[in-house]
């Protein structure tokens, strides 16, 4: 009988398996991970829209690294805010702004800027006697940041080709969304416009003044309440994309059927925070992405 010949080495699929369930999971990783967490390039400005329930939360992501907050959720929310900005490498912040003082947009606010400091801080004119707006209040003097209230068309930042201007600080306002700080961001051919509460009183105020204020991409006023985002002011912003912050099923109804009727006639396309979660637009100078 002649020899067998010896069986070669059988060679283990394991690295093989490995290699690729590693691969899997980086893609997986890749579609999964929320866009909001993703590197973003460094030319680009980004406006995120955190879903912080009924309220705004909104961030600006400035080209070469900075960044402001406007607005700051509720108290029930500031944890989670505090996590979110963590996440996308926030450490300090360029300014901060309560566009009024709501609890919903100005409730979360002490507790980031504990965890987060800000150059600068940006208030209303609006006065509320809220435990948690006297509770800001007070540590923003016992830390020591600036703040107060801009002046209307005040740049309050400006670098990297991006700007941001106070076009308007509700002065006059009969009421506390009236009274809404409204910001205006401009990069590039691009452009945002960021309305607080602003109702249509303050719409009007705001038109009667004569600015700038045509813009992209369009922050809708009070949670997409029929009481803002009048007819004459869409018209005088000629936005392609609007947002609205609201709550999942919330109370109030909003976003409110009047409003979204009058984006419809428009052709301007909607993202909400509600059915989307947090949403994230991405200029790159020359136009708004969702990436």
């Amino acid at each position: 009988m002649g020899k067998r010949r010896p069986a070669g080495k059988r060679r283990s699929a394991l690295p093989l398996i490995l290699a690729a369930a590693a691969v899997l999971a980086i893609a997986l990783i890749a579609i999964f991970l929320p866009r909001y967490l993703r590197k973003k390039p460094e030319d680009a400005l980004d406006a995120v829209f955190f879903d912080v329930g009924q309220g705004d939360a909104i961030l600006l992501s400035f080209p070469e690294g900075e960044f402001a907050l406007i607005d700051a959720g509720s108290r029930d929310d500031a944890e989670l805010l505090v996590e979110e900005l963590a996440c996308r490498g926030v450490r300090r912040l360029s300014f901060a702004a309560v566009t009024h003082p709501h609890e919903d947009h100005a409730g979360g606010m002490e507790a980031v800027l504990r965890a987060i400091p800000a150059d600068k801080v940006y208030l209303s004119d609006g006065e509320n006697d809220a435990g948690y707006y006297i509770d800001l209040l007070e540590w923003l003097e016992k830390s020591g940041t600036p703040c107060g209230v801009p002046g209307n068309g005040e740049v309050v930042y400006e670098k990297a080709g991006c700007r941001v201007t106070a076009v308007y600080n509700g002065e006059g306002a009969e009421n506390l969304n009236d009274s809404s700080l409204i910001f205006r961001a401009v990069y590039g051919e691009t452009s945002l416009l960021l309305t607080g509460d602003a109702e249509i009183p303050e719409e009007t105020r705001l038109l009667a003044l004569g600015g700038e204020i045509a813009s992209d991409l369009l922050k809708l006023g009070h949670h997409g309440s029929q009481s803002s985002t009048g007819e004459a002011f869409l018209d005088a912003v000629k936005p392609r994309y609007a947002v609205i912050s609201c709550g999942r099923n919330n109370d109030y109804g909003h976003p409110h059927r009047e409003v979204l009727d009058r984006l419809e006639r428009r052709g301007i396309s909607l993202s909400r925070t509600d059915r989307e979660g947090t949403v994230l637009f991405r200029s790159d100078g020359r136009a708004w992405t969702k990436p």
